[in-house]
């Protein structure tokens, strides 16, 4: 791999554009709750430039019983991320997954701050393995049909 490709990855224009937050008013948050997590994520090349690439990502998280969640997260962020000139693309492909899992940890340090703030306190998103997540995603696309 060229070295001109290493270079410092950031976020610029990070927003939160849905912020959506339920608890069950019968809730009991005890701390031992159950909870699943769905992420989705796309990237959209800029008009202009063919070099940024705006990243969204999706996050939907229901605690305890799926059909009668005690609570439910569901958040859409996004951020503009600048790739080297001249990127390949599998490098793009790797520095865009780079891209999700820090838009993904950004993310995850603001909701764990306005989450403090209510009845679920202490509640992180998880850690969560992109390059893993990727592939997954990958193998799956890739799939024969059943």
């Amino acid at each position: 791999m060229d070295e001109s490709i290493f270079s410092d990855l950031e976020l610029e224009a990070f927003t939160v554009r849905r912020f959506s937050f339920e608890v069950r008013d019968d809730a009991d948050l005890d701390g031992s709750v159950e909870a699943g997590i769905d992420l989705s994520y796309d990237f959209y090349e800029h008009e202009t430039d063919e070099s940024r690439f705006r990243i969204e990502l999706d996050v939907a998280i229901r605690g305890g019983d799926p059909d009668l969640p005690v609570f439910s997260l569901d958040i859409n962020a996004d951020a503009f991320v600048g790739l080297p000139d001249g990127a390949s693309d599998q490098q793009k492909t790797v520095l865009l997954t780079n891209g999700v899992a820090l838009l993904y940890s950004t993310l995850r340090g603001s909701a764990a701050s306005l989450l403090n703030q209510s009845p679920i306190s202490g509640f992180l998103l998880p850690a969560i393995d992109m390059n893993r997540l990727a592939r997954t995603i990958a193998d799956s696309a890739t799939e024969e049909p059943h």
